[in-house]
């Protein structure tokens, strides 16, 4: 097997110089840990102020940390228009709470004080008009996309643009309350009252967050360099995916995962560094290289897991080095009929009764499932059999591991075998069990009078189950795999650099058709 691999991958690669162009900056939104914040501290001692990340507009030293604050308050302002910071700041000091406004590409104003009513700014108008009674002054309203930054106690700048944003920079690494980044930070409102900090980074410097985020850095170095590759791609094709938030991509799972500097190590950074350059090309398009966490023994085909729409190179292959990722949950049907009111808004079908696997692919995952209960049924199609089920809590988030699973009950001794093409076994035959029948017709192999347990056969690629008088019955949800399986296997990617293959041939096994291609 692995001399037919590196036949076929020596027939497939060849390293070309192409025109696809690699951004230079990607923006990260840092939902994580920093969503909707309240302010945003940063712990380093000195910040410079960037417009288009180039032309520094202006220095700030801290003697504690910096704060950068929502505000949605009304202003008196001045109108002067100045080219530089330190002008707009010189006229600031005529007022008591005059302040430096950042309005948008290398353009300052001056703003006095900060008010919550409209009323309070007005009464103030007249006081500030006579302080500098040369300018005239206006009441500027309240809008919800303004924010301050603050050294202590002390005012430095407020910041008024709704199109131009500044970047910060340090003299080293950026320095946030939970992470350290490399590159420039930038800040946006986050809903109307919060603040959300954006990492708007080298897109080399970001993969370096990104690898040892998404895959041990203990790993082989070859799997390694095929993570940083596949990121590399992803990003690529992603880039934009937040456009209407103000970045490219977030840090979390629903992008990539991105945990910046203090995550870095030495390995995973080579990894980066000698796959610079590097892509993944269907034809002459970079794809979308998807990847999860363990395939389960076999990847999956996109169709099956996300629609209709069929990709060549996102077809399932046999996981031939993976080890096996078995787990398991336990759920009772009340603990299941709630998660269905939850995920439904509200739809009551009755106590659960029963999980019927009804469809299932050629790599063992369930494609369709039936939910039945005493009041009526629904069907779970392709993505939402594995994000229907939650992972600890009804309202938790995160799904199954993987749509590669069988179902059973706790007290009723018994396991199942899924025997279509592809399909795996999980578990071992309990004693007062045996399997009757491979084919169509359906046949009961429960010793128990009270409960019943029918098995379709696999001939017609479908196997589902039936328990009846389960009203007191735990479901134990028995799989393989973690991840959605479409594309790269990460586990099996380290197993197959294990097995001396390298980065280029083990994203081509995972992507069918597919070259890996060097841009310079």
């Amino acid at each position: 097997m692995k001399k037919l691999l590196t036949i076929i991958a020596t027939l497939l690669i060849t390293v070309k110089i192409y025109a696809t162009e690699i951004p230079e900056f990607v923006k990260i939104g840092l939902q994580t840990q920093y969503a909707n914040q309240s302010d945003i501290v940063v712990k380093n001692k000195e910040l410079y102020m960037y417009y288009n990340n180039e032309a520094v507009l202006a220095e700030f030293d801290a003697k504690n940390n910096f704060v950068f604050k929502p505000s949605n308050k009304y202003y008196i302002g001045v109108k002067a228009e100045f080219a530089s910071y330190e002008d707009a700041l010189v006229e600031s000091e005529l007022y008591n709470t005059g302040v430096v406004a950042y309005v948008g590409e290398t353009d300052f104003k001056v703003y006095v004080g900060g008010y919550e009513v409209r009323e309070e700014a007005e009464e103030l108008l007249e006081l500030a008009t006579s302080r500098n009674p040369e300018k005239e002054h206006f009441v500027i309203e309240s809008a919800d996309n303004r924010l301050e930054l603050y050294e202590g106690p002390n005012r430095l700048l407020l910041i008024d643009s709704k199109l131009d944003q500044p970047t910060f920079k340090t003299e080293d690494v950026i320095v946030l309350q939970h992470h350290e980044y490399r590159g420039y930070l930038e800040l946006r409102r986050y809903n109307e009252k919060g603040l959300l900090p954006v990492n708007v980074v080298n897109i080399e410097e970001y993969l370096k967050g990104v690898v040892p985020a998404e895959m041990s850095s203990k790993w082989e170095l070859e799997a390694l360099k095929t993570q940083a590759v596949a990121a590399r791609d992803y990003a690529i094709q992603k880039l934009g995916r937040h456009e209407n938030h103000g970045y490219d991509l977030c840090d979390t799972e629903h992008c990539q995962v991105y945990k910046g500097f203090d995550y870095e190590t030495e390995k995973t950074n080579k990894a980066v560094e000698d796959s610079k350059g590097y892509l993944l090309y269907y034809g002459n398009e970079v794809i979308p290289t998807y990847y999860s966490a363990s395939s389960g023994g076999h990847t999956e085909d996109s169709n099956n897991v996300w629609g209709n729409v069929s990709y060549a190179y996102l077809k399932g292959v046999p996981d031939i080095y993976e080890d096996d990722d078995v787990w398991e949950r336990h759920y009772t049907a009340d603990e299941l009929e709630d998660r269905f009111e939850y995920y439904f808004d509200g739809e009551k079908i009755g106590t659960i009764i029963d999980v019927i696997p009804k469809e299932m692919s050629k790599s063992g995952r369930l494609i369709e499932v039936e939910i039945k209960g005493t009041r009526g049924s629904k069907t779970l199609r392709k993505s939402s059999v594995r994000t229907f089920f939650p992972r600890i809590e009804r309202n938790d988030n995160k799904s199954f591991k993987s749509a590669k699973f069988i179902v059973k009950l706790a007290n009723g001794d018994y396991s199942t075998n899924l025997l279509s093409e592809g399909a795996y076994q999980i578990g071992k035959k309990l004693k007062d069990f045996k399997m009757l029948s491979a084919g169509r017709n359906t046949k009961s192999i429960s010793k128990r009078k009270d409960k019943v347990v029918h098995i379709l056969g696999a001939n017609d690629n479908r196997i589902s189950s039936k328990i009846e008088d389960r009203d007191s019955e735990m479901f134990i949800f028995q799989g393989r795999g973690y991840g959605h399986g479409v594309g790269m296997s990460q586990v099996g990617a380290n197993a197959f650099a294990k097995n001396g293959y390298t980065f280029d041939q083990i994203l081509t096994y995972y992507f069918t058709g597919t070259e890996v291609r060097e841009n310079k």
